[in-house]
């Protein structure tokens, strides 16, 4: 049974329930459950009837830890209970997925890269079957008009199309591995055609989705490449003689890639297709924004699938949809699961585009050195295509999210086996390195303690502020969106949310989001000089916070102040459309007075100019 267990088949064996677990999720998430959850378990009982460990073990399985409490905690912080439970069941089949990739042979890197091959022409042709250019044209004229003939002529099938960008990425992602099994070819037949056909198609897809985020990933990941060239160019890389060094400079490079997409091609053009009322709509514009949910839910998260309400509710103040996720793989993971969520998921591309980096450096083997290639090349893609749409961790799409760490793991374990001819080396060198190890852990303890012991009260604060927001988000936003604004009648439903605000000022008064919060509950209350009072703390502490300038503004208005409401209209295009129909509502409500002073706003703001 210990030999089966073992075996390279029994490896495939495991992927496959994993993946067939998980198509069951994707297909029936709504009608199966949990209950894939138990076929995932089956080769783990299998391995623990044969008196072996259920899983491999890996340099990450801590930081899978934390990454999976994490999101059951995101599923706990959710206004959406449903749909955090679907994702918190596939983030979970994800993490069993990484254990099955990670366990592979070196025997089954054929049947891995071919699979993904096929996803990849999968994805690709399904676009091309259910994309209609007609009403959703992309951004080329040239290739929209092929485009709309494609639509008129290909047959009408009543299937979900997918977004064209989490097309390109997906088929960026998993056909790139076609490039393996094209190598083991050696002459032409009609599995190298077949290949070759599949990339045609791949790149068609490529082409007419017109994503410029997948096109600058593929981009980098070329850089790479000729990094690694000219590293080697006329003795480079010999001279230097230090294997660290070329897995440091693709890391240097990745983050000049970074800041030159966020200074460059994300400030202009738009990640949503809403009113320009809400700003420019830009990907840069959006991460900035959005990154202010990091310090409102910093400990427990903002909760799983949480994003659009929490964006609409307390960035624009509006009651209804505007935006799906902050465009930014490593963000959205950050705000739905906190930071120790959040650090977790960076740290396992980071530390992977170190070590497969490494590998290749070493290139101990050229039998699956195009292994390694192909598999840097797409986590290149997968981080800089990440940080401007993210498909990894939106919807179900999230059962992908450490697939590419799983495939990494088969690189690193291969290079630690390499390492195994260093063995005297190392018998002689361990004990200084573990010692060394260590003093390191014991320094990083002793600080954390002396961190936190000195900040204590504010940390205190900073968790009673989170509660206090994510309790405050149920309430809000159970049933988001209702495109409706809410009344003092909600305020009897947040004494549990309001108290833990209060908990939070009373050990930090200038704590950002409990004022932020608290504002807004004042100003469910309709009382005014109590909201401008906790929103002008706020407002000191984030003078940009679009949703606080806007509280702010109505705060004034309310309280008849419509000088100082007016100075900060210039900041909300939508207002002079918001007071309008206020005039209306609040007579509705039987406050002639607020009625009065949101006509006189209105009318103040008829000729003040549209800023973005």
């Amino acid at each position: 049974m210990r030999e089966v267990v073992h075996s390279s088949r029994f490896a495939r064996f495991d992927l496959l329930v994993v993946i067939v677990s998980g198509i069951a999720w994707l297909l029936w998430l709504d009608h199966v459950g949990a209950a894939p959850l138990l076929l995932l378990f089956l080769p783990w009982m299998l391995r623990l009837f044969a008196k072996v460990i259920p899983f491999q073990r890996t340099p990450f399985d801590w930081l899978m830890v934390v990454f999976l409490v994490t999101t059951w905690i995101g599923y706990w912080s959710s206004y959406d209970e449903a749909s955090a439970l679907n994702k918190a069941w596939l983030i979970t089949a994800s993490i069993f997925l990484f254990y099955a990739l990670s366990a592979q042979p070196k025997e089954n890197i054929l049947w891995i890269t071919s699979g993904l091959f096929m996803i990849g022409v999968g994805v690709s042709a399904y676009f091309f079957l259910t994309h209609n250019f007609i009403d959703d044209p992309r951004k080329f004229d040239s290739f929209n008009k092929i485009g709309v003939l494609w639509t008129n002529i290909r047959p009408q099938l009543p299937w979900l199309p997918i977004h064209p960008n989490y097309v390109s990425g997906l088929a960026a992602l998993t056909a790139i591995f076609g490039f393996y099994p094209l190598q083991k070819c050696n002459r032409i037949n009609l599995v190298k055609v077949s290949i070759l056909a599949g990339f045609g198609v791949v790149l068609s897809a490529l082409v007419m989705a017109t994503s410029r985020g997948v096109w600058m990933a593929i981009a980098s990941a070329v850089g790479v490449w000729i990094l690694w060239r000219i590293v080697n160019l006329n003795g480079i890389k010999p001279r230097l003689g230090n294997e660290a060094f070329f897995p440091t400079l693709v890391l240097i490079y990745l983050c000049v890639a970074v800041v030159i997409i966020y200074v460059g091609p994300a400030t202009f053009g738009s990640a949503t297709h809403g009113s320009p009322y809400y700003g420019t709509g830009s990907r840069e514009e959006l991460f900035i924004r959005s990154l202010y949910f990091l310090g409102d839910f910093p400990i427990l998260g903002g909760g799983l699938a949480s994003f659009p309400g929490l964006y609409s509710q307390y960035v624009l103040d509006i009651p209804y949809f505007y935006v799906t996720n902050s465009h930014n793989l490593f963000l959205d993971v950050s705000i739905e699961q906190g930071l120790f969520g959040g650090v977790a998921f960076f740290l396992f591309y980071t530390a992977c585009l170190w070590r497969v980096s490494k590998a290749i450096a070493r290139a101990h083997s050229p039998e699956i050195q195009l292994f390694r290639w192909l598999t840097l090349c797409a986590l290149v893609i997968a981080v800089v295509h990440g940080m401007v749409d993210d498909y990894l961790y939106n919807g179900k799409d999230a059962f992908l999210s450490v697939f590419l760490i799983g495939l990494a793991m088969i690189v690193i374990r291969d290079d630690q086996q390499n390492q195994t001819a260093d063995k005297n080396i190392r018998q002689d060198t361990g004990w200084i390195r573990s010692i060394n190890g260590r003093k390191l852990t014991l320094v990083f303890i002793v600080g954390l303690v002396v961190f936190v012991g000195i900040n204590y009260g504010k940390i205190r604060a900073i968790w009673y502020a989170n509660l206090g927001a994510v309790q405050m988000a149920k309430v809000e936003l159970a049933g988001f969106p209702e495109t409706r604004w809410a009344g003092p009648a909600m305020t009897a439903k947040l004494d549990q949310a309001e108290a833990s605000l209060h908990t939070a000022l009373g050990l930090d008064p200038f704590n950002r989001t409990a004022n932020h919060r608290l504002g807004l509950i004042s100003m469910l209350r309709w009382d005014f000089s109590s909201a401008v009072g906790f929103l002008t703390i706020a407002h000191d502490k984030a003078p940009q916070h679009r949703g606080i300038i806007k509280s702010l503004e109505f705060s004034y208005a309310w309280l008849g102040d419509t000088e100082k409401a007016q100075s900060m209209s210039k900041d909300i295009p939508e207002a002079k459309s918001e007071f309008d129909l206020y005039s209306s509502w609040w007579k509705e409500q039987g406050r002639e007075d607020l009625s009065e002073y949101a006509s006189i706003m209105s009318t103040k703001l008829e000729f003040l100019p549209s800023q973005h």
